[in-house]
């Protein structure tokens, strides 16, 4: 695979991360959107993984737990 999808998906799982630590509120549709971003993170790792370039990711994007986005409150 081009490195450059890597490094695209690499910007855009950091930036989804960054997005979502940006949320402080706890209103329903603050936890709605943290619930989106839970969401679309792990599919993201998840086809990562599926396609075998996770390895390939920094590694603070490979040891990221992403429930904590859920729980951070």
């Amino acid at each position: 695979m081009s490195e450059k999808y890597v490094w695209f998906l690499n910007d855009t799982i950091k930036q989804l991360i960054a997005m979502s630590q940006e949320i402080y509120d706890t209103e329903e549709f603050d936890k709605g959107i943290l619930f989106g971003y839970y969401k679309t993170i792990s599919h993201l790792l998840s086809q990562a993984e599926a396609f075998n370039i996770i390895g390939e990711l920094d590694m603070e994007i490979q040891n990221f737990i992403v429930e904590k986005i859920l729980t951070k409150k």
